[in-house]
């Protein structure tokens, strides 16, 4: 009878050990889905350096490449609240970046490249200034025993490039421009999945995939002058050629620390890929000859430092 009623003493023991170890299990998973959580609802300032790699060819051989860091900034408002299926996710993303790329190319005279196609000795600094906007629209899905966060997704966004090119004239019949301007322009849309684990309290890490394709793909000039030889080759203005969509793909990887309740800050790289496709045929002003924009690949490496309010 003693025996029984030591037994069942530590029975009793054990089952109210094991519901406070089941308490604390349950109170941890909560924080880290709140912890989550929290870091999916603030708005940051992020101080972003892009690594530009940008190759164009015809025919498949290189033509020319322009490469370089270029440093800026970005605002990032994102929010995860219980509106229309619980755990949706919003976020709205806006970047401006300005610098210097390195050119190496080819040499053009009266529209028709000559010399090496790709690398040679024709180099020289452009100026860049990019400029990004996105939207994203999700629904957050807990998992591995509500420790983690899956979030699909869907994001629309456009991208500008202005690519300030400074002529360097061998002969021409009026002087270089100095503010000859190319802008690229695309839009495009995708799916995406982000998943997101806190490791640790208040630290969350996060990684984003995103397929999609680019629309309304399209390149213009301005400013440029009608130049007999030049490097890199040159044409004077025109107004947007379409360059076709393309397939676009993104991968990005985070880690999200509160200091405080309200105080975030922030680390990340982001992979993006895309290309944009030949022109058709089109006459430039001035010059009356025709041209077309060739093939191109882009490929973005950006590294971001940020701060953030959590609301």
């Amino acid at each position: 009878m003693v025996y029984r009623q030591a037994v069942q003493k530590r029975v009793n023991c054990s089952i109210q050990i094991l519901g406070v170890l089941l308490l604390l299990t349950s109170v941890n998973v909560s924080a880290q889905v709140k912890d989550i959580i929290s870091s999916n609802n603030q708005i940051k300032i992020q101080y972003i350096n892009t690594r530009v790699n940008y190759t164009e060819t015809i025919g498949g051989a290189i033509a020319d490449t322009e490469k370089g860091h270029v440093p800026g900034f970005g605002v990032t408002f994102s929010a995860m609240k219980d509106i229309f299926f619980g755990n949706d996710f919003f976020e709205a993303q806006v970047s401006r970046l300005s610098g210097n790329t390195n050119y190496s190319g080819s040499l053009g005279v009266l529209g028709i490249a000559v010399g090496p196609l790709g690398y040679g000795p024709y180099a020289q600094t452009n100026g860049a200034q990019m400029t990004d906007y996105s939207l994203k629209f999700g629904k957050g899905f807990s998992f591995a025993n509500n420790t983690s966060l899956i979030t699909p997704y869907i994001e629309l966004g456009n991208h500008q490039w202005d690519r300030k090119i400074a002529s360097v004239c061998l002969v021409t019949t009026n002087p270089c421009s100095t503010n000859a301007t190319e802008n690229y322009q695309n839009y495009y849309y995708g799916l995406g999945i982000m998943g997101q684990i806190s490791p640790m309290e208040k630290l969350v890490l996060t990684t984003n995939l995103m397929v999609g394709n680019t629309f309304s793909s399209t390149i213009s000039a301005t400013g440029q002058a009608p130049l007999v030889v030049s490097i890199p080759y040159l044409v004077t203005s025109f107004n947007a050629q379409k360059l076709g969509s393309e397939k676009i793909y993104k991968l990005g990887l985070s880690a999200d620390y509160a200091f405080t309740k309200y105080l975030h800050g922030s680390l990340g790289v982001d992979y993006t890929a895309f290309k944009y496709g030949r022109s058709a045929p089109f006459v430039a002003d001035q010059l009356g000859i025709a041209f077309y924009e060739p093939d191109s690949k882009t490929r973005y490496t950006t590294f971001k430092v940020g701060i953030g309010y959590g609301f």
